[in-house]
């Protein structure tokens, strides 16, 4: 369809009727920025606040814009959308998503996560950098490799507001590296959403060579993630000042031009068939899969302060099983505190360590989809990862996918036709909580020890890193 351009309100179109005085995409748009308002104010945003489904309306199509039909670019705008056709066969004008070329497999020697706690719960006086050290201890020890042996280390962190120019260098002082300086890994940190840890690991994957073994975590804290005071540095001369709490902020504002992550998942729910009581449904159904599974292959145990000093503390609290009816009705998973490790090395440096049996990380393909669209971007990665691998659907023995705004797996179920059983067998977000920069090793964690419970076999993990983008990954053990 030719593109007319926005119409001036009174204007007929050729083919169109008169438009009216106000539109119910203004109307939206309006009520978007009444929100983004309230935000910038240091308000809570509360779904109640916008009219679903005049909202509904400005985000109409949007599962045909995460996969356009062969032919023709769906182009969703900021205000509106519209078809732009082309030859059959012709390259589309933007690329959605695109592989990361591995020039070999990469083994994974070893795994581990520390137990994840609900915000303010048992590990609410863990740093960062403490939670780090134990899964990167756990997943060393596991994959059977000296520590000293780690010559890269790549964080994936979120939370990070007030830790230094550096996370992984902290990290590295954590661990107790400077001990042996002949041996001092270097270490890069990386902030993308949910799945920090993940692209820490597709970037530490695309740069070993040789005898190199590194290390990829994601950790984050919602306990100690601090509060911000924007108008302190010059100060607040007339009326209120603001008090933004920098956990929520940095794990659900993408910018303040657009609707908190919450939010536009709650306005995706309508085209995608979904309600609050389906919602209650995979809730239940991941608590009740988290405490199945219990952890098993996946967590090694840190120091919690008890009455005599540090205990070993090893069971997730399960933020999850708090009652969903209280407080907003938000389809978002809650706040967590937890870290995960994986330790990777070439295929010929795996074979030097008698690790052939290793599982390999076989391909990653990255996507980029409209902000607005950003909770289905997951479903988006792990789609273009499949048809860029030549795989289908049922060839992936389990498939971990980005719940924490629940529409995010929902859409990558219906979109793939995926089996139940296949979905987070282990349970997600919504029973483990949301400890932003390391909930997507957390699931790649959580994939492996499915597949090695289940045989062997592929598997797949696509998770947010912010925005509109995602990742998705391909294993093989």
């Amino acid at each position: 369809m030719p593109d007319h351009g926005a119409p001036e309100r009174g204007e007929r179109l050729a083919d169109g009727p008169e438009v009216e005085e106000a539109t119910a995409e203004e109307a939206a748009r309006d009520a978007a920025e009444t929100a983004r308002d309230h935000l910038r104010d240091g308000a809570h945003v509360s779904l109640l606040e916008v009219d679903s489904d005049l909202l509904e309306r400005f985000f109409q199509g949007i599962l045909h814009a995460v996969t356009p039909e062969e032919g023709s670019t769906h182009l969703a705008g900021r205000h509106g959308s519209q078809e732009r056709g082309g030859p059959k066969g012709a390259a589309p004008a933007r690329e959605r998503g695109r592989i990361v070329a591995i020039m070999k497999k990469v083994a994974i020697l070893g795994h581990a996560r520390t137990p994840f706690g609900a915000q303010g719960g048992a590990l609410r006086e863990a740093l960062p950098e403490k939670l780090a050290t134990a899964a990167l201890t756990g997943a060393v020890e596991r994959g059977k490799v000296p520590q000293a042996s780690l010559k890269r280390i790549g964080l994936g962190t979120l939370l990070d507001a007030g830790r230094g120019p550096n996370p992984a260098r902290a990290l590295i002082l954590e661990a107790g590296f400077e001990e042996a300086p002949a041996t001092l890994p270097t270490g890069f940190s990386v902030r993308a959403g949910g799945g920090s840890g993940l692209e820490a690991l597709a970037l530490l994957a695309s740069e070993i060579e040789g005898d190199e073994v590194a290390a990829a975590i994601g950790v984050d804290s919602a306990s100690l993630a601090p509060y911000l005071l924007p108008e302190a540095r010059v100060g607040s001369r007339l009326g209120h000042g603001r008090m933004l709490d920098s956990a929520q902020r940095d794990a659900w504002v993408a910018s303040d031009e657009e609707l908190p992550l919450p939010a536009l998942a709650a306005i995706l729910m309508q085209p995608l068939e979904l309600d609050r009581a389906r919602f209650l449904e995979v809730r239940k159904r991941s608590l009740e899969r988290a405490r199945a599974a219990a952890g098993k292959g996946e967590i090694v145990p840190i120091g919690v302060p008890g009455p005599k000093g540090d205990e070993p503390h090893d069971k997730d609290d399960l933020p999850g099983a708090q009652d969903p009816s209280k407080g907003d009705e938000v389809y978002a998973a809650p706040l967590a505190d937890g870290a995960a490790a994986v330790v990777i090395a070439t295929l010929e440096q795996a074979a030097a360590l008698k690790r052939e049996d290793a599982p390999t990380l076989v391909a990653i393909a990255r996507v980029a989809v409209e902000s607005r669209k950003a909770p289905v971007a997951p479903a988006a990665a792990l789609t273009s990862l499949l048809a860029k691998t030549g795989r289908k659907p049922r060839d992936l023995r389990a498939v971990e996918v980005d719940e924490s705004l629940f529409v995010g797996a929902e859409a990558a179920r219906r979109e793939l036709d995926l089996l139940d059983d296949q979905l987070n067998p282990r349970g997600g977000a919504h029973a483990y909580g949301h400890a932003a920069g390391a909930c997507g090793l957390r699931a790649l964690v959580a994939l492996l020890a499915q597949l090695e419970s289940r045989g062997g076999g592929l598997g797949a993990v696509a998770y947010g890193t912010g925005g509109g983008e995602a990742l998705a990954l391909l294993v093989e053990r």
